[in-house]
């Protein structure tokens, strides 16, 4: 994760797609080997003979493991031989630099923070799904589901805005670093909105992608056509978090974060279930939350005091 982040700062984004998807590959062929055990398989016509070990979910841990290992292990082996734009110097391996770990520290501990709050925000509002029942939940990751097509875009864009950003204001170009955040917020909303036009017109064509149950799908479907409106966005908050990130402007991104996922979403959420509302009421507050952040994410930058900060 670290070398992965360190390289697109560098604006090598090439190499981390490889190296990723090297280990997202060898996961899911270890993962096919050790979860099944050794049976015939029919491809093309043909019965051919898959060993397995049949260690089902401790096949999937092991395979999960070993791949990020492996993975983990050719990462530091390309490094070490100086593949990459950034090289690692031995001699500042061998000694504490105080003052460059207290500004890791000053722009790292608050994004730790808020992807924390962010992930305990999503699991406490997944929670409060979960007391709607089964068919509901079950809707409920379906959509996430579908909707994950959209949002793999933002992230995207969201890594071009905080490399671009920060080497921008690295070479002291204020004004082309805020150009940058605007233009790689702006492509997001541009083809996430498109996305978002496909998941409200089609919106059972998508859910039939990933289930055959007509219940889940008569409510996923519903879902999917509400967070069709927040697609503009959910691309806006990507896209312009990632933009104050690459400009060191991470406690602020940590408060909208705080704001959006557990003032709007989470505690939202909570009262329209405590009010006897269902699944469509839940969805609406997580489109409410994208709004708000998407809104004040985008005023603290176009504000432009990320210009100023020293980091």
């Amino acid at each position: 994760m670290v070398l992965s982040g360190v390289l697109r700062g560098s604006g090598d984004t090439k190499s981390p797609m490889k190296f990723n998807a090297f280990g997202l590959i060898l996961n899911v062929i270890l993962n096919f080997l050790l979860i099944f055990p050794s049976r015939d398989i029919s491809l093309l016509g043909m019965h051919i003979w898959m060993p397995g070990m049949g260690l089902g979910v401790t096949g999937a841990a092991l395979g999960t493991t070993i791949a990020r290992t492996t993975s983990s292990v050719v990462w530091m082996l390309n490094l070490a031989r100086g593949k990459f734009l950034v090289r690692v110097n031995r001699n500042d391996l061998r000694r504490f630099d105080i003052p460059l770990i207290r500004r890791i520290l000053n722009i790292g501990l608050p994004a730790a923070i808020e992807q924390f709050l962010m992930r305990l925000g999503q699991l406490m509002y997944s929670r409060l799904v979960v007391s709607l029942g089964t068919l509901m939940f079950a809707a409920h990751r379906i959509t996430i589901t579908a909707e994950s097509l959209s949002f793999y875009i933002g992230f995207g864009f969201s890594l071009a805005g905080t490399t671009l950003v920060g080497q921008y204001l690295g070479a002291k170009d204020s004004k082309t670093a805020e150009k940058s955040g605007h233009i790689a917020a702006s492509m997001a909303m541009l083809f996430m909105g498109t996305v978002g036009l496909i998941f409200f017109f089609f919106p059972e064509v998508v859910i039939r992608i990933f289930t055959d149950e007509e219940e889940i799908i008569q409510v996923a479907k519903v879902c999917l056509r509400i967070v069709a409106v927040a697609q503009p966005f959910l691309a806006a908050v990507m896209a312009y978090a990632g933009s104050l990130r690459g400009a060191g402007d991470t406690r602020a991104v940590l408060w909208i974060t705080l704001i959006g996922i557990w003032g709007v979403r989470v505690f939202g959420t909570y009262l329209v279930i405590q009010a006897g509302y269902g699944l469509t009421a839940a969805w609406v507050m997580m489109t409410l939350d994208l709004i708000v952040r998407g809104s004040l994410l985008f005023a603290r930058f176009r504000k432009g005091k990320w210009k100023t900060l020293k980091v």
